[in-house]
């Protein structure tokens, strides 16, 4: 994206937070929720990266018999993403 239209986005966001002194309004509410969805879908990204492929994925992929420990968290781990869905 061009850094214009970023900071274009940043001003029409930083107003629609500021709305809230006036009253509380949907503008508030949908940058709110703007804010809170790019946080939850950053801190995934982090977590994907970070901890299941580095920590996780790439050991268990390398060496899967020295590190069979490793798939007692990722069993643990999908029964929980079981459990999310029903």
């Amino acid at each position: 994206m061009s850094e214009a239209f970023t900071v274009w986005i940043a001003a029409i966001l930083t107003l629609m937070v500021y709305s809230y002194l006036l009253a509380d309004n949907p503008l508030y509410r949908l940058a709110q929720h703007v804010f809170v969805g790019s946080s939850v879908g950053y801190a995934a990204v982090v977590v994907i990266h970070n901890v299941l492929r580095l920590r996780l994925a790439d050991p268990l992929l390398d060496d899967p018999r020295a590190n069979w420990p490793y798939l007692v968290p990722l069993l643990l781990g999908l029964l929980l993403l079981s459990l999310i869905h029903i």
